[in-house]
């Protein structure tokens, strides 16, 4: 079956700059193409999606144009943000995006990409289960092969002691469901 990508612009954003952001090397292509280009990902995406900000739109559309070499069929999603550090403000502007794919795609989703707001907030959704999607890192070239075999590995939390994130809506319902049971007992 094939796959959706999903995955926040790593060409960075014009205008100001995060102080602790760098020159990336030129020989280094990005998280998100040096994932398309490795064998067990070629021809596995029908469709990819770009997140981006107003400051990154510029920036990621050379990298929208490099995925269409790829992938049949890439598509900008804008994610209106006054600060893509701010964790509400982000996980607010997710839900719309995050409802619509859930219903019709199987999805892959870049967590090596982004602020690590953004990045965070992937393993959040995903754990909680409102996302439904495969999270991949996709190691820095400078740690293949001489520290990580592959460059791509998927990314698990299933960790003995880990503890365990719950989307609260569903854990209400759960909890209301339960409580109505047991009233109708007592009364």
């Amino acid at each position: 079956m094939k796959r959706c990508l999903l995955t926040w612009s790593d060409r960075g954003v014009s205008g100001r700059q995060a102080a602790h952001h760098g020159t990336r090397p030129t020989q280094d292509r990005g998280p998100v193409l040096r994932l398309v280009n490795e064998p067990e990902s070629r021809s596995l995406y029908d469709s990819a999606i770009v997140l981006t900000t107003d400051a990154s739109t510029e920036a990621a559309q050379g990298l929208i144009a490099d995925l269409q070499e790829h992938i049949p069929s890439v598509s900008e999603s804008r994610v209106t943000l006054l600060d893509p550090s701010d964790y509400s403000e982000l996980f607010r502007a997710l839900q719309p995006l995050v409802a619509s794919l859930n219903k019709v795609r199987v999805i892959d989703i870049i967590v090596s990409a982004g602020t690590p707001q953004m990045q965070t907030l992937w393993f959040v959704l995903v754990k909680s289960g409102l996302l439904q999607a495969r999270m991949l890192q996709v190691v820095p070239a400078a740690f293949v092969p001489s520290v990580h075999p592959k460059a791509i590995r998927e990314v698990g939390l299933d960790i003995e002691g880990f503890p365990e994130i719950r989307a609260l809506r569903d854990e209400l319902v759960r909890v209301r469901s339960r409580h109505g049971a047991l009233r109708k007992h007592l009364i």
